[in-house]
């Protein structure tokens, strides 16, 4: 088909056989000849009806160099007319024999599969897991009992760091205690009233009343004498 009317005539025919149910495939094709001879293919009536085909559609234009629009729009090229009816019916010793070679390939990979798979199971049979799988429990119980008593050994430590400090400035606190220096012989003198303690003998005067307090007890005092304290320097 060639001429202004082959593009129309061809888009028509695609969209006439996709009305019928008993069509399997569509061969689009048409034998060698100049570029103007298969212009029609290229049109975009005969591109549109070739894409929206619900039937599979072989384009088969011309020689296998020519090239047109109808070869890219179809599901399948041939590069002739006569390949695509090859590709349409083919010899059935072919088939026969393709099918064959299918079936060897599909049953030496699954060969193939299946010894893989077989030493992959062997491994995993000897695998300490499967052939004892006890014993990583066993180890993960005796991993955690030692992190049990290292952590108590470890608190236990800190805990007697923190006695020992404790101890230490319990001792300090004590020996800074008013009571401890009333203990050893000193008193601390206040003033009456006002409970104010006397840090100089300067700040009474004779006649004052103040209590002397002792480690065991306090006195109550009138001062009759202010007298300066009296350096003694020893020479050796």
């Amino acid at each position: 088909m060639q001429g202004d009317e082959a593009a129309p005539a061809i888009a028509a025919a695609i969209k006439y056989f996709n009305t019928m149910d008993d069509v399997d495939v569509l061969i689009v094709g048409r034998g060698g000849g100049s570029m103007e001879d298969l212009w029609a293919f290229n049109e975009e009536c005969v591109a549109r009806a070739v894409f929206e085909s619900a039937i599979p559609v072989i384009s088969a234009v011309g020689h296998e160099t020519d090239f047109t629009i109808c070869d890219f729009v179809a599901d399948m090229r041939a590069p002739t007319p006569s390949a695509a009816a090859e590709l349409v019916m083919p010899v059935k010793q072919d088939v026969m024999l393709h099918l064959r070679q299918t079936e060897q390939r599909l049953t030496q990979a699954l060969k193939k599969r299946l010894v893989s798979q077989r030493h992959h199971m062997q491994y995993l049979s000897q695998n300490s897991v499967f052939r004892r799988p006890l014993e990583r429990v066993e180890k993960a119980r005796l991993d955690l009992d030692h992190d049990v008593q290292d952590l108590g050994q470890a608190m236990r430590r800190r805990l007697t760091a923190h006695e020992h400090r404790i101890s230490v400035l319990s001792g300090k606190l004590d020996a800074l205690s008013p009571l401890k220096v009333l203990a050893r012989g000193y008193g601390l003198v206040k003033t009456v009233p006002g409970d104010k303690t006397v840090f100089s003998a300067q700040k009474v005067t004779v006649g004052d009343q103040v209590d002397v307090w002792l480690s065991d007890g306090v006195l109550g005092c009138r001062v009759q004498q202010v007298r300066n304290s009296e350096v003694k320097t020893y020479e050796s």
